[in-house]
């Protein structure tokens, strides 16, 4: 049979029990802290999960050839929310806070037709917001959210990317340009650092000053292909 792998795992904010693994298999979720496991996708290649914090039940997941899915019942069921781009690939997706209404998405791989999307009605229409992005518009590997401000951070496969959808364009913080980011995480509230897991290694990003930390981990010292940031310790992982 073909391999199969997990892209990303996500724990439910509202209950630590709850874990979602998406695997190149499809979308499968524990309810008792990965003890066993449910299928509720199958056969869809799953890139990327995300969780509403201030409601479990929903969550909204990234797709190969399948666009957006979004359910509201934990992932009995799902709509496809993804107006315009139901057949490409999907790398990251998110949520801005609380307000589900708002959804990002992030095409891969297609060129023109592809890089950063924004719906603001649930995913019923899309719009393109690319300024700035230029070559990297066809590499984003991960969307993060500020929670003090309206900005947005895109990993790229050549580095960080910070800009305000519709407001402000799309700038590179220069010294991440050699990166080629696979996932990334912010550290806290006040948005001061982000967590990148690179090709390179782990690193951490000042967002204030945009210093650039290489951490160092014994004995591993090799590519990085997550990033898991405790939300209650605000450790890293």
């Amino acid at each position: 049979g073909k391999a199969k792998r997990t892209r990303t795992v996500r724990l439910d904010p509202s209950n630590p029990d709850v874990v979602y693994a998406g695997t190149t298999a499809g979308l499968y979720r524990s309810v008792n802290g990965g003890d066993s496991w449910k299928c509720l996708l199958p056969d869809v290649v799953i890139n990327a999960v995300v969780v509403d914090p201030a409601e479990g039940e929903r969550l909204v997941v990234g797709t190969d050839d399948a666009g957006v899915l979004r359910s509201d019942d934990g992932g009995e069921s799902f709509l496809p929310s993804n107006q315009g781009f139901s057949q490409r690939q999907v790398s990251s997706v998110a949520v801005r806070g609380s307000d589900s209404e708002e959804l990002m998405a992030a095409v891969t791989l297609d060129r023109e037709y592809g890089g950063f999307f924004v719906s603001r009605d649930s995913g019923k229409s899309w719009e393109a917001f690319n300024a700035g992005l230029e070559t990297a518009v066809a590499g984003i590997k991960k969307i993060v959210v500020a929670s003090a401000s309206d900005e947005i951070f895109l990993g790229t496969g050549s580095g960080v990317f910070r800009g305000i959808p519709g407001k402000r364009d799309w700038q590179r913080i220069a010294e991440t340009e050699s990166l080629i980011i696979n996932d990334m995480e912010i550290s806290d509230t006040r948005d001061e650092k982000l967590f990148l897991a690179a090709r390179q290694g782990l690193f951490s990003l000042d967002l204030k000053n945009n210093k650039l930390n290489s951490l160092k981990i014994p004995i591993y010292d090799r590519e990085f292909s997550a990033v898991l940031v405790d939300e209650n310790s605000k450790q890293v992982f």
